[in-house]
């Protein structure tokens, strides 16, 4: 947990940063960096508007937020491409034990190829990353887990996450996650992210 206050010390002066970047910044210091500009490219900066979140708690939470999104959402992304494509595969398969054989498979794959990735991720890191599926996908993601594993795994993963303060089976509610909401709009935004049919 140690990356976490220097993060906190990073946002915050890329908060204070003005609203509009140029695409390159010049250094005016060297005599000739008219005839000579030295050039930096900058990578994209999300801007929320942040007039409601006051407050050094509230301060805090919101920028780790910002930071957790900009980790996991590349992930989650890949995970609802993966999760439509094995929709494609069951649905081209109406078989039970096929079905069931291949979801094993998938799972087997996935387990090593994401294995290390989620092992190294803050919990709150995770608790985003369910989020976000289940804001995009319209389900708790109890049901996911049910949907890809069984209810066993399910119930117990419900379990597991009781013991960090929160429920599978709650689903996503933009007012009760207003934070989370605005911030995702924004990085959409930002990113030209478009969502056929939502």
């Amino acid at each position: 947990m140690m990356r976490i206050p220097l993060l906190i010390l990073l946002y915050f002066f890329a908060s204070a940063l003005p609203a509009q970047l140029p695409d390159s910044i010049y250094y005016a210091g060297h005599p000739d960096s008219a005839a000579h500009p030295f050039t930096y490219n900058l990578e994209p900066v999300v801007f929320v508007e942040q007039k409601r979140y006051y407050g050094r708690e509230n301060r805090r939470e919101f920028l780790i937020t910002r930071f957790c999104v900009q980790r996991v959402y590349p992930l989650a992304i890949e995970a609802l491409e993966l999760m439509r494509e094995t929709d494609s595969l069951l649905a081209a398969n109406d078989k039970k034990r096929i079905r069931k054989r291949m979801l094993r498979k998938n799972y087997r794959k996935l387990k090593a190829q994401y294995k290390e990735v989620f092992k190294n991720m803050y919990v709150e890191e995770g608790r985003i990353m369910i989020k976000i599926l289940e804001r995009e996908t319209g389900l708790p993601f109890y049901q996911i887990i049910k949907k890809y594993r069984s209810s066993i795994d399910a119930e117990f993963w419900n379990k597991m996450a009781r013991f960090q303060g929160y429920s599978l089976k709650e689903g996503y509610d933009p007012e009760k996650e207003a934070m989370l909401e605005s911030i995702l709009e924004a990085y959409e935004e930002e990113h030209f992210i478009h969502h056929p049919g939502r």
